[in-house]
């Protein structure tokens, strides 16, 4: 069972969502502070995200996602995860950093994951018009056949994205056919 500490044993701690010291949680079977991962802390203090959605890209084509960062002294994006699951393969997933472009394209929302609160400062936009694409920072994708399929994960631990920057995220499919997609971005801002 967890519960506050009693008065008398009373720690507290900050919390950034209501600015004010609240008591701190402990286990009672053990007596420790209960503790969890910083991304889960974001959830309950509404500041996790995901986009999702399912796109059809024909062969040798690609669909881009562009992410603008927050001015410095704004919230800092961390960037957990691109999931994605296609009908083909390969499918490769490109994220590169200072992209250019001369339109942003169509604004796009991300969820936050308590739904108590509302949405992100990342600026997210699907199908820009992308002049150059910058720094290319990572690279994964489904390895298969055309038949196979799968699915791939971008990154198991986080990027910080540099603040008021454009990042593009592009996935590509070369899997001779074109390929049903289902991708999954999540992030976090503190």
């Amino acid at each position: 069972m967890i519960t506050e500490y009693p008065s008398k044993e009373r720690i507290y701690g900050y919390n950034p969502t209501t600015g004010e010291s609240e008591p701190i949680w402990k286990d009672n079977a053990t007596g420790s502070i209960v503790q969890i991962e910083i991304p889960h802390a974001a959830i309950h203090f509404g500041k996790y995200f995901s986009d999702t959605g399912k796109l059809t890209i024909a062969n040798g084509a690609s669909f881009d996602h562009l992410l603008i960062t927050p001015a410095p002294g704004g919230k800092l994006v961390h960037l957990r995860l691109f999931l994605f699951a296609a009908t083909s393969a390969p499918i490769y997933h490109y994220l590169y950093e200072d992209a250019t472009v001369s339109a942003n394209g169509t604004a796009h929302s991300g969820e936050n994951f308590n739904r108590n609160f509302s949405s992100a400062t990342l600026g997210l936009y699907h199908a820009p018009t992308v002049t150059t694409t910058g720094t290319l920072i990572h690279t994964s994708g489904i390895i298969g056949t055309k038949q196979s399929g799968g699915a791939g994960e971008t990154s198991g631990t986080e990027w910080v994205l540099k603040q008021n920057s454009k990042y593009l995220s592009r996935l590509t499919n070369n899997s001779g056919g074109s390929a049903d997609l289902i991708y999954v971005i999540e992030w976090y801002e503190l």
